[in-house]
């Protein structure tokens, strides 16, 4: 279940305060989590998979690290991504020197976008006490 709250912002334009739904925040699981769960559902044992996802950190930093993108199935993409500096008027200016940022990009595969539809989940509004 996906627990919503409300949110108010104003409107610029109507120059008026407007109210949306937006996900309440929640404590995110972690890699332990992730595999104290798959520990419930397999017959692998805790050690066992603490170390394959241990060892998919690894691969994925250097697959990223080394300009790779990395397709995991039914979750998505990750992929780097780079911000400049500035541009330049001619090609042979641009250099590596020119990048101000490298980032990761994540693309849902999906099955992924359509698992989380709103017609696939719970939703549950939590008020604001009035």
């Amino acid at each position: 279940m996906i627990t919503l709250k409300v949110r108010g912002l104003k409107n610029f334009k109507l120059d008026k305060k407007q109210y949306f739904p937006q996900v309440a925040p929640t404590t995110p699981i972690g890699l332990n989590d992730v595999a104290e769960q798959i520990e419930k559902q397999s017959t692998v044992s805790l050690a066992d998979i603490k170390g394959v996802l241990d060892a998919l950190q690894e691969v994925v930093l250097e697959a990223m690290a080394d300009g790779y993108s990395v397709r995991l199935g039914d979750l998505g993409s990750f992929r780097p991504t780079i911000s400049a500096v500035k541009s330049r008027e001619k090609q042979e200016d641009v250099s590596a020197d020119d990048i101000k940022s490298v980032r990761v990009r994540f693309t849902p595969a999906p099955a992924l976008t359509r698992s989380l539809l709103p017609s696939n989940v719970q939703l549950k509004l939590k008020r604001p006490n009035a």
